[in-house]
């Protein structure tokens, strides 16, 4: 049985790509509650009560001459790291 995924739900796997250290640990997709797919990244970081996961959405957007995915500048928190995602 193929993976369906449901609003309000997203995955996240081990980011194969990483080549620099502000790179994302994690990358996947998540969908929000009216079906709309967002671009996931999370980044293990170290805090006062030991590691945790930082996460960042930005939005997947078509181009519109092919139809091909493209990824928007980013409009999270996390806008250092925008030029160095791996999607």
């Amino acid at each position: 049985m193929a993976y369906e995924q449901k609003p309000n739900s997203g995955t996240l796997f081990k980011n194969e790509r990483k080549t620099a250290s502000n790179h994302p640990d994690y990358t996947g997709k998540w969908m929000d509650i009216t079906g709309k797919v967002w671009n996931l990244a999370g980044w293990v970081k170290q805090g006062k009560k030991g590691n945790f996961l930082s996460l960042s959405a930005s939005e997947i957007r078509t181009n519109s001459a092919d139809g091909a995915p493209s990824t928007p500048p980013s409009q999270t928190i996390e806008t250092r790291y925008e030029d160095d995602l791996p999607f």
